[in-house]
């Protein structure tokens, strides 16, 4: 697991300052609501790593050779390189109707290949409940240390769950106009109505 441990040195990138910092590992995300009978549940995350990224997980946490993360594979890999981003809220910031919400906890990860490419999946909880007054939910994902770069795949935003009991919309826009001033200039934002 060294080799995961230098990964996420990587993705984590603490020690050098933004100024002079660079991406060294590229994520591809989509992400889907996840809607109950009461409203937004939470949000479900695909991230899709990049060439070099997915060969240190391949190398270090695909133990058995078979191109593919059995339960106990993905296990590790979570706690080598994804545990500790809970200390940076796994990169996610979520404004619900202008107010941080306190990304806190994390649910059903799993690290698996496809095509040959690492990706995590797991869900946030975000519990909004719909009401006569509409609903706003932002989002954005970045690095304030610049060493991932995180990039939106437009047609990956979707929605899921019993969405005819809602009047849906969302809209893709920079991270400063969904409501995140502090974010990198380049990081999509998301604003989600309901």
């Amino acid at each position: 697991m060294n080799s995961l441990l230098i990964a996420l040195v990587l993705l984590l990138g603490t020690s050098i300052p933004p100024a002079s910092a660079h991406p060294h590992v590229f994520v591809d995300y989509g992400i889907t609501f996840v809607f109950d009978q009461q409203g937004l549940a939470g949000i479900a995350f695909d991230w899709a790593f990049d060439e070099m990224f997915t060969q240190m997980l391949v190398e270090e946490g695909d133990l058995n050779h078979d191109q593919h993360f059995d339960s106990r594979e993905s296990a590790k890999i979570k706690t080598g390189a994804f545990d500790n981003l809970a200390n940076h809220a796994y990169f996610t910031h979520i404004l619900v109707n202008d107010q941080p919400y306190p990304v806190s906890e994390i649910t059903s990860f799993n690290a698996t290949l496809k095509d040959h490419q690492a990706h995590y999946s797991f869900f946030i909880p975000c519990h909004v409940h719909a009401g006569k007054i509409p609903q706003k939910v932002s989002l954005t994902l970045y690095d304030p240390t610049y060493y991932s770069d995180l990039s939106l795949i437009s047609e990956k935003v979707d929605y899921r769950g019993p969405i005819d009991h809602f009047s849906l919309h969302h809209e893709e826009t920079l991270a400063q106009d969904a409501g995140f001033p502090q974010a990198p200039l380049l990081p999509d934002g998301i604003i989600l109505e309901f």
